[in-house]
């Protein structure tokens, strides 16, 4: 009987701590589209960009990252697979310039705009399993609000206008969950809000 003893206590400990033979189950990549914000005073064109990557802030683990280095349309992109897990950050990084071309009251507006990185912090941290995103780039009616030309007009630097879209594009981006994973925000997904914004948005 000795040995029964002994065991006893040793197989209860056993069967109060974890399953030996469970294995963690890691979160299901997300996907994100880059999608320039809504302007009903402006009729676009066209808008590209060299996407170079995309970063996730993953708090007290290694960050990750979905390489892109590809000329895109900034209107709206093909959603990229995001790596899931606790993020605390995003950044979309570019090359050069948004090339933009639009109508704004009739008006041919031509703009090149040096964007290096739209940064949205998430604070809190924010868990991503499997979730549909949008990068939603700048403010709705970032282009009419900024300027009402009489007459066809470059933006370039220098321009006191191509400062302010500098500002719009990389202070007040904002991030959104696309519920339905069609590419569009409609109105329920507009009313819940962003998950995150830019530093500045409000």
């Amino acid at each position: 009987m000795r040995p029964v003893a002994t065991l006893l206590p040793l197989l209860t400990l056993v069967a109060c701590g974890p399953d030996p033979w469970s294995v963690p189950v890691p979160p299901t990549p997300g996907t994100l589209r880059l999608q320039l914000a809504a302007d009903d005073g402006a009729e676009l064109i066209s808008a590209t960009a060299v996407l170079d990557e995309i970063r996730m802030d993953h708090c007290e683990e290694v960050g990750s990252r979905t390489m892109v280095r590809a000329l895109v349309s900034i209107e709206t992109t093909a959603p990229y697979f995001v790596d899931g897990g606790w993020w605390c950050g995003l950044d979309a990084a570019f090359q050069d310039t948004f090339v933009l071309s639009a109508l704004v009251d009739g008006v041919q507006v031509d703009a090149e705009v040096e964007v290096a990185d739209l940064h949205i912090p998430i604070d809190p941290e924010m868990w991503v399993d499997g979730l549909p995103l949008i990068l939603q780039i700048g403010p709705t009616g970032w282009l009419s609000d900024t300027i009402s030309p009489t007459e066809a007009t470059t933006i370039g630097p220098g321009d006191p206008e191509h400062a302010v879209l500098v500002e719009l594009f990389e202070q007040q981006s904002a991030l959104w969950i696309d519920a339905d994973a069609d590419g569009v925000l409609d109105e329920d997904e507009l009313q819940s809000g962003p998950l995150a914004t830019g530093p500045d948005r409000g």
